[in-house]
């Protein structure tokens, strides 16, 4: 099994539907409160609850901006939880630079869900462009409703080309190869 910690639960349908199409491995979701995903003590604490078991791994997605420093903290704090759990898989993904990145990749995707009168703009899949502002743009040129995350993103989940998605955003294939 493995043990999914997410920032918020909001997230949990279109990981549900990502985690479903990419493998068929049990997942457990653990939702931890806002800063909680980047704090060692707290990220530990909620390995405890969740009592992962011997061939068990843990998995830590932090959805964050435009951020390389990211990187540095959470090796800092892999190598934390290594001390306390040397025989537990634990590893961090850093959705760069927001989750709405890996789902804006592939505009033929959007296309299908959307059937706009003219080709979409491709998504700029750069280190720091807004893709929720760019998902925002798309419906509301092309859409006959608005641009809600919670509703669309489980939506544009389940349409995207994941080949495509994992050859565009590197952080979608380490996901990807991390959940296989």
């Amino acid at each position: 099994m493995i043990h999914l910690f997410l920032e918020d639960s909001k997230g949990q349908p279109t990981f549900e539907t990502l985690v479903g199409r990419i493998t068929n491995k049990k997942f457990k979701y653990i939702r931890l409160k806002g800063g909680e995903i980047l704090n060692a003590k707290s990220v530990i604490a909620h390995i405890k609850v969740s009592r992962p078991m011997r061939d068990d791994s843990v998995l830590a997605l932090a959805d964050k901006d435009c951020q390389k420093e990211r990187y540095r903290q959470v090796k800092e704090i892999e190598r934390q939880v290594s001390e306390v759990f040397p025989d537990l898989s634990f590893q961090y993904i850093i959705a760069v630079e927001e989750t709405e990145s890996w789902l804006s990749a592939d505009t033929n995707a959007l296309e299908t869900l959307l059937k706009p009168s003219r080709p979409l703009q491709k998504s700029p899949q750069g280190e720091c462009h807004d893709p929720k502002e760019y998902l925002k743009n798309i419906y509301r040129a092309h859409a006959k409703r608005p641009y809600v995350p919670t509703i669309e993103n489980p939506r544009i989940a389940n349409q995207i080309d994941l080949r495509i998605v994992r050859s565009l955003n590197r952080s979608f294939d380490d996901f990807c190869k991390a959940i296989s």
